[in-house]
């Protein structure tokens, strides 16, 4: 506070001294002007004025109208197309197909046989080398191929003769694998088999299936005329063939346009007079049909006949039903009637043209069989046409003697005839399960086959002989007279 006193009386006395000073200032003259004096310290900074608010928005204006639209303008010209490009590289190999190859055969002798080899899988037009591998380090380039536009090809391969270029195949396990340029390769397996030693079959002693057919039955089957086919045609075939017998066997069974048992009989007479002509060279059988009303008659009617010792029994033909007990009953009832007579039957069971018999049927017929086990009993065609399992099971059901229990070759060696040598050697490995001494030849010789016929007494021989027994087995076969089938006592 007394601070604030002393300064206040010195400002203002310095006020009268300005004041002063000013006055006298104005009387006097005027003076030379001074040199500037130095600048003055900058003011403060005046505080910033409030912000002005903020000014109403204008109004939007109204659009303008649309201007007109031109007219289109006129299409050029197009121009001229383009060379192609280059083509592109081929695409991979698609995972949806893959490569694959069949070999027909996939089973061949040795030496230079023709194989098929089909692939499938690869990219259009690509090149396919083949190669085969085998044992003893055999390799060898033996073809090539392009595929088509689906990816497929086919061609045939064969070895070739001289050893430096790969020679011929031997037996064993090979391997054919096709190499393309793009999808890769594929492969499959060639089996190999050794040549087998082939012994040829030079006539026969017997014949245990040929049929004579009347002119009445060849209408019935062919609704023409037709000249009987009786024992003159056979003798002649058996005689080029040198075949010394044969059995033969009545249609006197056949049921199709046969009004009733007077047509079997006829047929039955119709043999016995053709065998009566050659008696030294033919074993007559009567055919019989198990439901036919008389057929246990014509039974005893028909073995007292000259010639004539044994039954035929066509069991398709005959329109036998085994899964019906009625005519089960009529079968069985014909067995019997062969055991009281002591007379050989040929039992043909089944054919390719029917379906294979049922659990049940199979069963009736062995039944059947089995309640006469002393009947002597000739299965044609090997038993009947059944793969190998199930023929060697069927059989074993239908012999219950083996002793009285037999097989005849007729068409079941012609079925395979051109088959792989392994399926050949099945057969013959089954026929010797069965028994050789137990198994006869037979052509099954029928005037219908035609002139060309695979099943005259000559070519079926020459069948036999692509099969591979041995010279003992083949020698029992063809010198087989059916003795032990037709009497029960073999040489007889």
């Amino acid at each position: 506070m007394p601070k604030l006193r002393l300064i206040k009386p010195l400002a203002a006395l310095l006020t009268v001294f300005i004041l002063a000073l000013a006055t006298a200032a104005c009387a006097g003259a005027a003076g030379l002007e001074g040199p500037p004096g130095p600048p003055g310290a900058p003011g403060l900074p005046g505080i910033s004025g409030q912000p002005g608010l903020a000014g109403l928005q204008g109004v939007p204006g109204n659009p303008g109208s649309s201007g007109l639209q031109g007219r289109p303008g006129a299409a050029g010209v197009p121009g001229e197309q383009g060379p192609a490009g280059p083509q592109g590289a081929a695409g991979p190999a698609s995972a949806a197909f893959p490569t694959s190859i069949m070999l027909v055969p996939n089973e061949v002798e040795e030496g230079r046989p023709r194989i098929k080899v089909i692939g499938s899988g690869w990219q259009p037009d690509e090149a396919v080398a083949i190669e085969v591998y085998g044992p003893d380090g055999y390799h060898v380039f033996i073809g090539g191929a392009a595929a088509d536009q689906s990816g497929t090809f086919e061609v045939t391969i064969r070895p070739r003769r001289r050893v430096r270029e790969g020679g011929p195949l031997k037996p064993g396990l090979h391997g054919v694998v096709a190499l393309g340029t793009v999808n890769g390769g594929a492969s499959a397996t060639l089996m190999v088999t050794s040549k087998p030693t082939i012994v040829e079959a030079r006539g026969a002693v017997f014949d245990a299936r040929a049929h004579p057919v009347s002119a009445a039955v060849l209408e019935r089957l062919t609704g023409s005329s037709m000249p009987a086919s009786g024992a003159d045609e056979l003798i002649a075939l058996l005689d080029e063939a040198n075949v010394e017998k044969a059995m033969f066997a009545s249609f006197g069974f056949h049921a199709r346009g046969a009004p009733d048992d007077a047509a079997s009989s006829a047929e039955n007479d119709f043999t016995a007079e053709e065998v009566a002509k050659y008696p030294d060279r033919l074993i007559g059988f009567c055919g019989i049909n198990p439901l036919y009303p008389g057929a246990l008659e014509e039974i005893d009617r028909c073995l007292d006949l000259d010639g004539m010792v044994g039954i035929k029994l066509q069991i398709p033909i005959s329109g036998v039903d085994l899964t019906n007990a009625d005519h089960v009953a009529d079968l069985l009832a014909v067995f019997a009637k062969a055991e009281e007579h002591d007379a050989p039957v040929q039992l043909h069971s089944q054919t390719p043209s029917v379906p294979p018999y049922a659990a049940s049927a199979s069963a009736n017929l062995a039944a059947i069989i089995n309640a006469h086990p002393d009947v002597r009993v000739l299965h044609s065609h090997c038993g009947g046409f059944m793969d190998e399992n199930t023929r060697q099971l069927w059989l074993g059901t239908m012999r219950p003697n083996v002793e009285t229990s037999f097989l005849d070759l007729s068409d079941c060696l012609l079925l395979f005839e051109d088959a792989p040598i392994s399926k050949r050697e099945l057969m013959v490995w089954m026929l010797r399960k069965w028994g050789i001494e137990r198994v006869l030849w037979s052509s099954d010789n029928l005037v219908l086959r035609g002139p060309d016929s695979s099943l005259k007494p000559l070519a079926a021989l020459e069948t036999l002989s692509k099969f591979p027994f041995t010279q003992k087995e083949m020698d029992i076969i063809r010198n087989n007279d059916g003795s032990a089938w037709l009497s029960g006592k073999a040489g007889q």
